[in-house]
Formats: structure tokens, sequence, C-alpha cells
């Protein structure tokens, strides 16, 4: 079960969110939780697309990665939202429940939140 202790304006966080200037620096979670990093990439629409995902520890330490390459043409966000669905079901089977999940993807990103509204 997911609880929810605050709200959040989204429109007021949607420029910081989607700005295409922002620079990707790792930054770690807090004690006692795990960080995991996904991404999807599409190859020039052909097959196959891929997803990467990366645990690492509290202090940056290497946890486990897992990349896997999918036969398909789909758009990015659905490649987005394929790897945030195996990001979800590895890192539950691995038996972690202190995990943030961090994806990159903008696209992802803008569905997720347009979902909130």
């Amino acid at each position: 079960m997911v609880q929810c202790n605050s709200t959040v304006n989204v429109y007021q966080h949607l420029p910081a969110l989607l700005s295409t200037n922002q620079q990707h620096i790792w930054t770690p979670p807090p004690t006692g939780f795990g960080k995991c990093n996904l991404d999807a990439k599409i190859f020039n629409n052909s097959l196959p697309f891929g997803i990467d995902i990366c645990i690492r520890g509290e202090h940056g330490h290497f946890i486990q990665v897992k990349m896997s390459s999918f036969n398909g043409i789909p758009t990015l966000a659905q490649a987005e939202a394929w790897a945030l669905y195996h990001a979800l079901q590895w890192t539950s089977h691995l038996g972690y429940q202190n995990v943030i999940l961090k994806a990159t993807g903008r696209q992802l990103l803008t569905i997720l939140l347009l979902l909130l509204i």
C-alpha cells in the first residue's frame, strides 16, 4: 500500500521536471534506501529496443544491473513505461522494499504527472 502524507502542486514543479537544461548527476538516496536508475533506448525505429536498470546503495556502491532488449517498435513513452514496469518487477523479485526509482525519460514523467492531475 502506498501512502501520501503531503500534497504536491504538480503545476508548480512541471517546468523544473521537464527542463531540457538539467544535468543528470547521480545523488544518493536517504539512509536505508537503495536507488534504482532506469532508462529505455530506441534504436532508429529498428528492432529491438532496450532497457537499462541499475541499483546502487545509499553510499553509491554498485549492487546490480539489468539490461534487456525486446522486439517491437514502441514510442519512447511506451519504452520508458516498459523499463519502469520491469524495474518494479525486478526490485520486488529481489526482495527490495526501500528503493527509490529514478527515470530520466521526460515523456514517461509527463504522462505520469498528467495522470495525477
